[in-house]
């Protein structure tokens, strides 16, 4: 993150959190690029029964993490009902 000693005692917590979030993201976009031309090698080789998805290698970016397939799709089955339960309750029905 090249940050100096005095920079820590400059900056407050939120700050450092959010620069450290950034730092994470930019290493994931790097092995994101990383993965993607690894899944096409793999992909083009002929010797895979299913396609290689680069989500496979290395997991989805959601909410500042890294999820995996499984982690994933219960992520969002937990958000759909979230939504669903919310527009209920605006309806009026419960």
């Amino acid at each position: 993150m090249q940050l100096r000693h005095d920079d820590l005692w400059e900056l407050g917590l939120g700050e450092l959190l959010d620069l450290i979030d950034g730092y994470r993201y930019r290493d994931w976009i790097e092995s994101r690029r990383l993965m993607t031309a690894a899944a096409l090698i793999a992909n083009c080789s002929g010797n895979l029964r299913h396609p290689l998805s680069v989500e496979d290698l290395i997991g989805r970016w959601v909410d500042g993490q890294v999820m995996d397939e499984e982690s994933y799709g219960e992520y969002c089955k937990a958000l759909a009902r979230r939504h669903r339960d919310e527009r209920l309750r605006r309806q009026g029905v419960e």
